[in-house]
């Protein structure tokens, strides 16, 4: 996988799925591949749907996906390699991108919230700011705005390239005047306030010790200002990937343009915005269209 160029995040999280189907099978007492048999697939799958998080909540049915089809190719690897007779999740193939939910979309006022949510007396809520700023402003990805450098913006904060966007490819992307306002104020004494006795740091977005944001520690900030203003949904920095492309939708944006700005290799990967807004429209014209008139 890393050969073809996949993402190093996507390698991490497919390395945690193979290791926990491997400790699974050795706590089973299955130590060699030639032993996989599918009983013990169909074992490993009904344990899986018992999986929790650490926070002790079920996985949700794109995990399981997830790490269902990561098995999948594990074996299939093992298989071409003549370690395993044969692969038996060869024929289970993932749910269809089509039957999979719909994402939840903040409205632009709980938008509008969260952004405002950081106390901006204070410098670390500066960068906060910034950082819910650029999300919603680019849509990015919480890796890819982990991966920003200060090197990667361009014309005064005009635009960033995203250098580690998914499958290794690279995009510009525009910021728009408060994402560039609060960037600029972040820039001008925050993160060299945070980069303390480490100035060679190439990240744009430091933590308290100086140090480039992890994947987690970005996930735990958007969650702790959803909190602080009552939004209960699950996830976090894609609430407002999906915020920015449905927004944009919403107030004419062509579809192929949020497909350029996100990043996605597929039309209908981004078309799940369409069905958001739909869904919103049907809502809406069912609130407040008069009732027919009953003959």
């Amino acid at each position: 996988m890393a050969e073809r160029g996949t993402a190093h995040a996507t390698l991490v999280t497919q390395t945690d799925h193979a290791k926990h189907f491997i400790r699974w099978c050795q706590d089973k007492g299955f130590r060699d591949p030639s032993w996989i048999s599918i009983g013990l697939i169909q074992a490993w799958l009904a344990d899986l749907e018992n999986v929790t998080t650490q926070w002790g909540t079920p996985l949700t049915r794109a995990s399981l996906d997830g790490c269902i089809g990561c098995v999948r190719r594990f074996l299939g690897f093992l298989f071409e390699n003549r370690a395993v007779p044969w692969n038996p999740l060869a024929a289970r193939c993932g749910r269809s991108r089509a039957t999979r939910p719909l994402p939840v979309v903040l409205d632009e006022k709980t938008t509008i919230d969260l952004i405002e949510a950081p106390d901006t007396s204070d410098p670390v809520g500066i960068r906060d700011r910034a950082m819910l700023e650029v999300l919603y402003s680019t849509g990015m990805r919480r890796c890819e705005l982990a991966t920003l450098r200060v090197r990667d913006l361009r014309s005064d904060c005009a635009t960033v390239v995203v250098t580690q966007g998914k499958g290794g490819k690279s995009r510009m992307v525009p910021l728009g005047p408060p994402a560039r306002l609060w960037l600029k104020r972040y820039l001008g004494g925050v993160r060299e306030l945070l980069a303390g006795k480490d100035p060679s740091s190439e990240a744009l977005f430091l933590t308290r010790y100086g140090e480039g944001f992890s994947l987690g520690a970005i996930g735990h900030l958007v969650r702790r200002y959803l909190d602080a203003i009552g939004m209960p949904y699950r996830g976090g920095c894609h609430l407002l990937r999906h915020a920015c492309a449905t927004h944009m939708l919403d107030h004419g944006a062509d579809l192929r343009v949020i497909q350029d700005l996100l990043g996605h290799s597929r039309l209908d990967t981004t078309a799940i915005c369409t069905h958001v807004s739909n869904e919103r429209l049907c809502r809406i014209h069912a609130q407040c269209h008069p009732p027919e008139a009953i003959s």
